[in-house]
């Protein structure tokens, strides 16, 4: 059985969508508006023509669709129409200087109109194509068609035994598990430890999530702050499990690299392809030929975290 569809759900000034697509302008109609709650503007939206927008996404104005919160608790909804959407950070008003918007949402200040058509023609070049829908959900995270079974959603908890000495030792048998260590070795301190793992603050974690139908995926991660300027790293990886619990076979998905973390939540097979997929605090990564895809996150973290990515894929790659 192939992939059915899914959308991230996105929330916005209390109005609830689905991300589609990447939006045009050309498919808009009417003015901008901004968006946001009684303190700050996180968005801005612009009504579609749906006579303009491609027939696959028009064809869900009407539907209905299930969508689900972090847990898996289903909620109803109903597509009532197609928007653009630019979503921004509450502070870019402040940091871009934008003429006559503030960071506040007025409704009866009389240059909000001005302010969203300002804000509309720099942002609108990334805009998304999203589906407005009706339903009263908490915290929703992903949605499906309506009618689809609800998928079973498995929490990672911490590998044990057998499980968590294979996945340790898979996580250091990754080749940039050692470039991050080689990295390490030259930009250390004089007074820093020789080795990575035993700088006070290393960590490392390994967790399993199993669905009612065995299906079973690990999670490892590494990483290390030792502050701005100096060393910092996160790194992530993701493996099958098959194989009887006192011997299990780890099989890697995808091509590990060091990233912002990923605030790794559940595994559970979203489109109904029969792979775990990945649920995150803020959205999903999708199972696709043997690996994970990039993360689809609701909108860009507003607070850095630390360790974050550490070095590039290219900084590794020099590392000899």
């Amino acid at each position: 059985m192939g992939p059915h569809p899914i959308w991230l759900v996105l929330t916005e000034g209390g109005n609830t969508y689905l991300e589609l697509d990447a939006g045009r302008d050309a498919w808009g109609r009417g003015a901008p508006a901004l968006l946001g709650d009684a303190t700050s503007v996180t968005a801005v939206r612009r009504d579609v023509d749906a006579a303009r927008a491609p027939e696959a996404h028009r064809a869900l104005i009407g539907q209905r669709v299930t969508l689900f919160d972090l847990a898996g608790k289903p909620c109803p909804g109903e597509v009532t129409g197609l928007e653009l959407l630019e979503r921004i950070l509450p502070d870019d008003a402040l940091d871009r200087s934008w003429a006559g918007v503030d960071t506040i949402v007025r409704p009866e200040d009389p240059t909000l109109a001005r302010s969203a058509k300002k804000v509309w023609a720099r942002e609108s070049r990334g805009c998304t194509l999203a589906a407005r829908v009706t339903a009263r959900c908490e915290a929703p995270l992903w949605a499906q068609p309506a009618g689809l079974p609800a998928p079973a959603v498995a929490s990672f908890e911490p590998a044990q035994g057998a499980l968590a000495r294979a996945a340790e030792g898979a996580l250091h048998a990754l080749p940039v598990f050692a470039q991050v260590g080689a990295f390490y070795a030259k930009r250390r301190r004089k007074a820093d430890p020789a080795r990575l793992e035993d700088v006070p603050n290393y960590g490392e974690g390994f967790e399993v999530a199993t669905t009612p139908d065995g299906q079973a995926m690990v999670h490892a991660g590494m990483g290390v702050c030792l502050g701005n300027g100096h060393f910092t790293v996160n790194l992530e990886a993701f493996w099958r499990v098959s194989g009887p619990p006192e011997s299990p076979t780890l099989m890697l998905l995808g091509t590990p690299a060091p990233r912002e973390s990923l605030w790794v939540q559940s595994a559970v097979d979203l489109d109904g392809d029969g792979q775990l997929d990945v649920l995150t605090l803020d959205g999903f990564l999708l199972a696709r030929d043997g690996a994970l895809s990039p993360p689809t996150q609701q909108r860009a973290r507003l607070a850095g975290t630390c360790p974050e990515a550490g070095p590039s894929e290219e900084e590794l790659a020099r590392v000899r």
